[in-house]
């Protein structure tokens, strides 16, 4: 788990304009804990910041690092939070991937294209894959359909102004934020599915598929294993 990573996630889960939408990113409290965690996140916020006017300028040592992961760690047990809050599958992982964040991303949306029949080659799939695929729809469909960086920027609580007001390069940082772990998420089911549902075949054929509509997207080649 890369715990560089925690920060973010803790200044999303303290803001007002995001509190109506946890279960988009698998957060399902009741009102009581989520409130709970929300105050806590702030607490952690203000640590966070030590009264610096920018985010860019806060301590990123190993140290404090562990100390936040600590504190939230701590918060979510105080809430009664912690079977709810799955930190692991939140935050950014790299370790058990070979791919970059450009290259999920794209596998994402090439999958996306795939299934609404906008792709520009199709692929020599066999029927069998293509229904395979198809059971993915319902995992890539249930989380589109709102701007959280609209969201993040059109909030007028005095909690959300700060949060944006800290990050002023990029105030809907935490709106752009959800929207990447809606994509890691829709990624991790993606690529489980490639290596658990089809035959070394049926990958092979598929990842020259994505390498191909890839280049066709980007211009540029697509690095696969």
């Amino acid at each position: 788990m890369d715990r560089s990573e925690l920060d973010k996630l803790i200044m999303l889960l303290s803001t007002d304009w995001f509190m109506p939408h946890w279960r988009v990113i698998g957060i399902h409290l009741a009102e009581r804990p989520k409130v709970c965690v929300q105050q806590g996140c702030r607490d952690i916020v203000r640590r966070i910041m030590s009264e610096r006017a920018e985010y860019y300028h806060v301590e990123f040592s190993a140290a404090r690092v562990d100390a936040t992961w600590s504190t939230f760690d701590n918060l979510l047990k105080e809430c009664e939070a912690e079977r709810e809050i799955i930190v692991d599958s939140l935050l950014a992982d790299k370790s058990d991937t070979l791919l970059d964040d450009g290259t999920e991303w794209l596998i994402t949306v090439l999958t996306e294209r795939l299934l609404n029949d906008r792709a520009t080659n199709e692929p020599e799939l066999d029927s069998e894959v293509l229904a395979l695929l198809g059971g993915l729809r319902s995992v890539l469909a249930g989380r589109r359909g709102i701007d959280f960086s609209e969201l993040c920027l059109g909030s007028d609580s005095e909690w959300d102004k700060y949060t944006r007001s800290v990050t002023p390069e990029i105030p809907s940082m935490l709106g752009h934020e959800v929207s990447a772990i809606l994509t890691r998420n829709d990624f991790g089911a993606i690529w489980n599915f490639i290596n658990s549902r089809l035959t070394d075949a049926q990958k092979r054929k598929l990842l020259d598929w994505y390498r191909r509509e890839g280049k066709s997207l980007t211009g540029k080649d697509t690095d696969l294993p």
